[in-house]
């Protein structure tokens, strides 16, 4: 469920996807002024790995849009779990399954558009031999990725979700977290 918006704001246009909402708001100063904001469907991405040292990324093209980099991810639909719908975004954009998969961290988006993101991280994982996208609206590449090839694409801005970048430089880079998926891909508790 996105962010929410003001319970007294006024719904002034609504389209497949946003939601966009007006709402007068008193400042600091007691003046009054009119902010808005919009809504979206909250979304995940899945971080899969095959190995330790391997990242299934994604190289995408979507009508209107430059080819961009991403993890397989998407929005959450009406009455899924976020995992839920981790794992089904991650079997409809690559083919893999997997029941090997853990939420990672989770943001809630409050600016202008709201929603909540969602990451997760899955190993173990199944490719499907008889999977064929139906989705015509996407083209997408399935391309392993080392580690250092994953982070010299964050340090160019090259992926599309800025979470997504910031959240794996900081898995690799602070020790916390890369003990904490090292454990997982591993099987091990921490």
């Amino acid at each position: 469920m996105p962010v929410p918006v003001p319970p007294h704001a006024k719904k002034i246009c609504q389209t497949a996807n946003l939601a966009v909402y007006e709402w007068p708001q008193k400042l600091y100063d007691g003046s009054t002024a009119t902010f808005d904001a919009a809504t979206r469907p909250d979304t995940v991405a899945v971080i899969p790995f095959l190995d330790a040292n391997t990242i299934l990324m994604t190289k995408q093209d979507q009508p209107g849009r430059p080819t961009f980099w991403d993890a397989p991810g998407g929005c959450v639909d009406l009455g899924e779990s976020f995992e839920y719908a981790a794992t089904r975004e991650l079997y409809e954009e690559t083919g893999y399954r997997t029941q090997n998969i853990m939420e990672w961290s989770a943001h809630k988006h409050q600016s202008v558009v709201r929603f909540e993101e969602r990451i997760f991280i899955a190993t173990d994982l199944q490719l499907d031999s008889s999977f064929q996208s139906h989705d015509p609206g996407e083209k997408i590449e399935l391309i392993p990725l080392s580690w250092e090839k994953v982070l010299d694409l964050c340090f160019h801005y090259q992926i599309r979700r800025p979470l997504l970048a910031l959240t794996l430089v900081n898995m690799y880079f602070d020790a916390t977290q890369k003990e904490k998926w090292l454990a997982f891909l591993e099987g091990r508790v921490i």
